[in-house]
């Protein structure tokens, strides 16, 4: 169910239209790397003299979705492969994540290892509205059960999450090196062996009638992964619904 949701995913088709530019190349490049990631197109015009220079403007068929300047955005490419693994253990709270989250929701996207830390990024962003939120039920599968017990930034954002009141579960391949004794304390842990959870990575947080609702899902297909993230609270309640029957 989990790789027909991302199959299902309605993708309007977005442009990202980049006025007056006259900054260095290789922000040109990251721009446009980034956006394609995520089946942007991008393109270039020139306005009147008097308009500003590097202003953005994302649009699709309904219209305009968002406006920045390129200065506003440059900081907000996460187009790298490492993250810092002590940001991660910031506070959740105390995080800020780049608007550009909330502008390319509901697009599907292709990365390869080497972009995987938009993966991780969306993910903590997600984790941060449930440890905000204070309750509800986050979701979270990791493919293998190891990248969270051998990841100690990653079982640090998830003691604060479950500190925070929010129910809990997490799901994966019990593969040999996963240290499954030392969370059992504090998470609900799903261990499965299905193809399913062995390809997708999903982070689904369901904050409650008055909360948030937030979902990563991403499967990993050949030598990258193919996914979407959504804000949708129908589509998100499904998915919650989805692994809370299917992964007892």
């Amino acid at each position: 169910m989990l790789a027909e949701a991302i199959d299902s995913v309605d993708s309007q088709p977005k442009t990202l239209a980049v006025f007056n530019y006259g900054g260095p190349e290789e922000l040109r490049r990251r721009l446009e790397s980034y956006f394609e990631l995520h089946n942007v197109a991008v393109e270039y015009g020139r306005t009147d003299p008097d308009d500003p220079d590097n202003y953005v403007l994302l649009y699709d068929d309904s219209g305009v979705v968002a406006a920045a300047s390129v200065g506003d955005l440059e900081g907000e490419l996460l187009v790298g492969s490492e993250y810092d693994a002590e940001e991660t253990a910031v506070a959740l709270t105390d995080r800020a994540y780049p608007r550009v989250l909330r502008w390319l929701d509901d697009t599907l996207f292709v990365v390869g290892e080497q972009q995987r830390r938009i993966l991780v990024e969306v993910s903590r962003y997600v984790e941060t509205l449930a440890a905000r939120g204070g309750g509800g039920t986050i979701r979270s599968g990791f493919q293998n059960l190891s990248r969270l017990t051998d990841d100690e930034a990653t079982v640090s954002t998830y003691r604060r999450i479950v500190d925070a009141g929010v129910e809990t579960h997490v799901y994966g391949i019990p593969d040999e090196t996963a240290r499954l004794d030392e969370l059992d304390e504090f998470l609900t842990i799903h261990p499965g062996d299905t193809g399913e959870l062995a390809r997708t990575w999903f982070v689904v947080y369901d904050g409650g009638d008055d909360g948030e609702t937030a979902a990563l899902v991403a499967e990993e297909r050949g030598e990258g992964y193919h996914g979407f993230w959504t804000f949708d609270a129908e589509a998100v309640r499904t998915l919650d619904q989805y692994l809370a029957d299917n992964y007892l």
